[in-house]
């Protein structure tokens, strides 16, 4: 996507950051209710980032409407 490597980490580590507090603003609240305050640590890599969210979601989901499978969440 981009040529330059450098300029590829940096907009990934600003798109990481800024999704990051953006998903903390919203939903704290909720990940604290949820006993999910274990996920609000800052992600050390996109890809630790990507897990926090999945996992953020599969507590939410199964805090309103019961159950989800990790298998059914997780898109291949």
């Amino acid at each position: 996507m981009f040529e330059n490597t450098a300029q590829s980490t940096e907009i990934e580590r600003n798109f990481r950051d800024h999704l990051f507090y953006l998903f903390l603003e919203r939903d704290v609240n909720m990940a604290f209710e949820n006993g999910a305050n274990g996920y609000l640590k800052k992600p050390t890599s996109f890809g630790v980032f990507k897990d926090l969210i999945k996992k953020a979601i599969l507590a939410r989901f199964s805090a309103q409407s019961g159950e989800l499978s990790k298998a059914e969440f997780f898109l291949k």
